[in-house]
């Protein structure tokens, strides 16, 4: 195993000869900061696993994960709890990247979900304040599965509080939220609801499939915390990672009652993105995979057409709360022309755009190789607009 750079390029990676696997790999450490993963564990469990061995990338992180987990249940019998938190949010992130390159249809990936579920549910109530498994309200009797992060510091128990509302991207899990910023948040005293939204992790295990106007996704979840007697409903933001960046962007353009957004990544035009970007790549292969699974479409249905509706023409220009968009200028995923478009269109007087160039921390897609540096960005500036006591 050789780290290094290549010729060309202007951010780090990993393998530099297979783009989407290093992504991934910056991904699993990016929740590093979080207590999400260890350094050195984790470069010593890639000896030998050469980029696209599938196989081998599962055998590394499935045998640590499911050791990590045996660990934490042998320090709760000493009564260390808190070594076996620290332990189990590790495996959580461990499981998830175990079955990602899994195929659907591979019991093991099934099996890697569950164990990611199990990890992380374990370490709630050994973490302060515990967090919760909920269930949000959705359509026709369907609920979307999440998980509450109620802040930790709070000065005065009876006010109420700040809240925020976390959704991810296309392959993302509400688990790893906590990691990439529903930790964070939750310290600064914002209490933090994070989803699996329609045609995202649980919920399309569920069978609830994806959908375009995600102020009714949203809607649900302001509902859920605006009944919390611990919430300032006037203080409720929207904050969406990667696909997210566009699902933020739509819900609040939409869903008047939220009062700030954070557009993390941008997308302006997801069939452009997909169809013209990544075509060709191992990332385009993987999304477009993906994608007709979320739509639960029939194989000789045209996905482009299906995707023409995920789109900020006209959208972005009707978010009236103060909105923050962060990308990075080396971005491999969704390139910085999305998010140059994307603020173009904003109309609102308080709009940040926080761009990280290229070679520097953040660089990447959501900045997951400078995870710490933006969750402070993001926090500092949703703690400012949701008048967050210090």
């Amino acid at each position: 195993m050789t780290i290094a750079t290549a010729t060309g390029l202007d951010h780090f990676e990993f393998w530099p000869e297979n783009s989407f696997w290093s992504f991934q790999f910056l991904r699993m450490m990016g929740k590093i900061p979080a207590g999400g993963g260890d350094f050195s564990e984790m470069i010593l469990a890639l000896r030998g696993v050469a980029p696209g061995d599938g196989e081998a990338w599962y055998g590394a992180f499935a045998g640590l994960a499911h050791r990590l987990d045996q660990e934490a249940q042998r320090s709760l019998e000493r009564g260390n709890p808190l070594s076996a938190r620290d332990k189990l949010y590790r495996a959580t992130n461990y499981h998830q990247a175990a079955g990602f390159f899994l195929a659907d249809a591979d019991p093991r990936h099934s099996a890697c979900i569950e164990a990611r579920r199990a990890s992380f549910r374990s370490a709630a109530p050994l973490t302060e304040p515990a967090y919760t498994a909920v269930e949000i309200p959705y359509e026709d009797g369907a609920r979307l599965p999440g998980y509450l992060f109620p802040a930790a510091s709070v000065r005065d128990s009876g006010a109420r509080q700040p809240a925020a509302v976390i959704f991810g991207g296309t392959d993302a899990v509400a688990e790893e939220m906590y990691f990439f910023l529903g930790k964070a948040l939750a310290e600064r005293g914002v209490h933090t609801l994070a989803i699996d939204g329609p045609g995202q992790g649980e919920a399309l295990r569920r069978g609830i499939a994806g959908r375009y106007d995600w102020e009714v996704p949203a809607a649900a979840a302001y509902d859920f915390l605006a009944r919390l007697e611990s919430v300032d409903p006037r203080r409720i933001a929207v904050v969406g990672q990667s696909l997210g960046g566009y699902l933020s962007a739509r819900a609040a353009a939409f869903e008047p009652r939220f009062a700030a957004c954070v557009i993390w990544g941008a997308i302006y035009d997801l069939p452009h993105v997909l169809g013209v970007e990544l075509a060709g790549t191992p990332a385009g292969e993987h999304f477009t995979t993906l994608w007709r699974k979320i739509l639960r479409m029939e194989p000789e249905a045209d996905l482009m057409a299906a995707l023409a509706p995920y789109n900020l023409h006209g959208v972005a220009e009707k978010i009236a709360c103060p909105t923050l968009l962060m990308h990075g200028e080396s971005d491999r995923i969704t390139p910085f022309a999305e998010a140059e478009k994307t603020f173009a269109d904003l109309t609102v007087e308080d709009r940040t755009f926080l761009r990280y160039p290229a070679w520097t921390s953040g660089c990447t897609h959501c900045q997951v190789d400078a995870a710490l540096i933006a969750a402070d960005d993001i926090c500092d500036w949703l703690c400012d607009r949701l008048a967050v006591a210090g």
